[in-house]
């Protein structure tokens, strides 16, 4: 059964509703609405896209992009090419072994940021999907920063996102 995108979006909507996740509708300018059906944006502390690309119809993607603040773009910028690439192998690496799909955003050697991303065909589109997808982007658009900061001799900062947490406050 092939729904249109309408039909999708009242589908993924009614979902974060029910998983009680806040979003917005974002209202496509001009530019936006050339390549996309729609957009919603979550509103946890890393927030996600959920899209449909009017190319790829069908196709629902969330993606969760990490953009780097000037100073970890300036330290990356500066590394000698050894460092530069271990750093980039190690990102590459670890985004492979979570299975997801991403682009490092670059101007020339310099990392502004990354961009990760998975993709349903409508008709294997689940509720627990779009939740599990969203928390997991979350939490893997964390770990790479801590990675970056690792990478560049910095501390790793606690998670800032607890969206999702299911751990036991407890031992």
């Amino acid at each position: 059964m092939v729904r249109t995108p309408d039909e999708i979006k009242a589908q993924i909507v009614s979902w974060l509703n029910e998983a009680n996740i806040q979003f917005d509708d974002v209202q496509l300018n001009e530019n936006q609405a050339k390549d996309l059906e729609f957009m919603i944006v979550t509103k946890a502390a890393l927030k996600n896209q959920i899209y449909i690309l009017k190319r790829l119809p069908g196709r629902v993607i969330i993606q969760s992009e990490l953009g780097l603040a000037q100073e970890h773009r300036e330290m990356v910028r500066t590394m000698d090419a050894p460092k530069r690439n271990a750093l980039f192998l190690n990102l590459s690496n670890t985004l492979t072994l979570y299975n997801v799909r991403y682009r490092f955003i670059l101007d020339g050697v310099q990392l502004n940021g990354i961009r990760i991303h998975l993709f349903k065909h409508d008709d294997q589109l689940t509720k627990d999907w779009i939740v599990e997808t969203s928390i997991r982007l979350q939490e893997i658009t964390s770990n790479l920063l801590n990675l970056i900061n690792i990478g560049l001799g910095r501390p790793p900062q606690q998670p800032s996102t607890t969206d999702g947490d299911d751990s036991l406050p407890y031992a």
